[in-house]
């Protein structure tokens, strides 16, 4: 009140207001989500045998991904490429996938997928359909 006083005009009415913070603006209150849990992320699968790469992206958990193109979706250029080269399967496994980026929306996963397979230029992937973008500033 002293300071108000000596330093501002007399009619000048001060409101003290507190706010409190919460707990969780501190540390973060979840657990960290394993690697292999994550959904929503751009991967790529590099053959441990001859060096190939293919970048895709999901949005379901990366390993369940990740054991379909090993196991059972014959229709993945992954796994199709295991069973031509039987070299190629023996060397292969979960390790020859990893995490190289992630998305908030399937949108901007897809966006993610195109960038990185033309920065890669990776051979396993066929492009089936496109879309012309035109960007405005």
């Amino acid at each position: 009140k002293n300071l108000i006083k000596r330093y501002c005009k007399p009619d000048t009415k001060v409101r003290l207001v507190l706010t409190s913070k919460k707990i969780g603006e501190y540390f973060s209150v979840k657990d960290s989500i394993k690697t292999d849990m994550c959904a929503y992320v751009v991967y790529q699968f590099k053959c441990a045998n001859c060096g190939v790469c293919y970048i895709g992206e999901t949005t379901q958990q990366f390993i369940i991904r990740v054991n379909e193109h090993l196991h059972t979706d014959k229709n993945s250029a992954v796994y199709k490429h295991l069973h031509e080269n039987e070299s190629c399967m023996t060397s292969s496994d979960r390790e020859s996938f990893s995490i190289i980026d992630r998305a908030r929306t399937e949108f901007q996963l897809r966006i993610k997928e195109a960038f990185h397979i033309q920065k890669m230029q990776s051979i396993l992937n066929k492009q089936v359909k496109s879309v012309n973008v035109q960007l405005v500033f």
